[in-house]
């Protein structure tokens, strides 16, 4: 590896702790989705304009989306289906304006301390502030 390859990765560590909340803190929403058909209900899709509207509003927010099943299967298939209901909130926001470049994803299957809801599948979304190395706000 070269001395350059060497800089980059300590700034890329760097910078990680930044993009991640506290395991205590709260979503800033959590969207549901329908296990048979991946469907958004209209209050959701509403729920998911307004995180939309926040994020085109400042662009030092980005969004982390984690998706999450209620538990009882196995692991992999957990991972997988809280997989497919990441994607359908991640297409969402893109429809409405987010660059994929400003998200970041987590699938966790039924892996959580708290059971959102039993019946449905849920994604967790955390508005995360970039900050700047310069230490500005």
């Amino acid at each position: 590896m070269r001395p350059s390859d060497d800089r980059r990765e300590e700034h890329r560590l760097a910078l990680a702790p930044d993009l991640l909340s506290p395991p205590e803190t709260e979503p800033d929403a959590v969207v549901t989705l329908d296990p048979k058909s991946g469907a958004l209900t209209p209050a959701m899709d509403a729920q998911l304009a307004i995180i939309a509207d926040e994020i085109i509003k400042d662009d030092r927010l980005l969004v982390r989306l984690e998706g999450y099943v209620p538990s009882g299967g196995s692991p992999a298939l957990d991972i997988g289906i809280a997989d497919k209901a990441l994607h359908k909130v991640r297409e969402r926001l893109v429809a409405q304006g987010i660059s994929p470049r400003r998200m970041l994803f987590g699938s966790f299957g039924g892996e959580h301390s708290i059971e959102r809801d039993s019946h449905r599948h849920w994604v967790e979304i955390y508005l995360v502030r970039r900050g700047y190395s310069s230490g500005q706000p």
